[in-house]
């Protein structure tokens, strides 16, 4: 993806080439979380009742790297249970696919 990133996966719908999610693997600081290294996420769009249905919920966090306003941050290390994440993605695909 670039360069910097270099373990970064943009995900893009086939028809419009839209971004629908990127997996990244941002340190633990970058995330302003504890711990040490790195771990990976998944950010999706993110309409904003979703957003705010899922607020509070650990694993959910604002944008790392794209628009906090319309995306969100998944941590990909196992603490966000699966069906969330296939409703995120889903969501995301949703919004994008236009």
């Amino acid at each position: 993806m670039w360069k910097k990133f270099s373990n970064s996966a943009v995900f893009r719908h086939p028809e419009n080439g839209k971004w629908f999610a990127l997996l990244m693997d941002p340190t633990w600081e970058e995330l302003h979380l504890p711990g040490e290294g790195k771990t990976e996420i998944l950010e999706v769009k993110c309409p904003a009742n979703l957003k705010q249905e899922l607020g509070g919920i650990p694993g959910i966090l604002p944008a790392y790297r794209m628009n906090r306003n319309n995306w969100i941050s998944v941590l990909a290390d196992g603490s966000v249970p699966e069906e969330i994440i296939r409703r995120v993605l889903e969501a995301s695909w949703q919004l994008t696919e236009k």
